[in-house]
């Protein structure tokens, strides 16, 4: 596994960070728990307006009948009720897990 978290990211507090944590946290358990795959990449950062996390791996996709569980729903309502995105994608032999949520304020560079 690798990853790469932008230090601001330690700055941020509230349901802000928490919500960031468990879309990374979630993510991650399912790539282990689910994808059988031989590498996973976790990249988080903050750009002007907005965190960005995208978790990607190698393993096996999506399922064709892909449905919710807990994780993905409590994810995708976490995200939500920050006003941010949150896709699933898979091509090119990935599944990746974006993510985006809006900050208050731009965080100091």
């Amino acid at each position: 596994m690798t990853s790469r978290i932008d230090h601001r990211l330690n700055d941020l507090d509230g349901l802000l960070s928490q919500t960031s944590y468990r879309v990374i946290q979630e993510g991650v358990t399912n790539a282990l728990r689910h994808a059988r795959a031989s590498m996973t990449d976790v990249a988080a950062t903050i750009n002007d307006d907005q965190i960005q996390i995208e978790i990607s791996d190698d393993g096996v996709g999506l399922p064709q009948d892909l449905t919710f569980g807990r994780g993905l729903t409590g994810m995708h309502e976490r995200v939500r009720a920050l006003d941010g995105q949150l896709e699933l994608v898979h091509g090119r032999g990935q599944t990746i897990v974006r993510c985006r949520l809006p900050l208050d304020h731009p965080v100091a560079r």
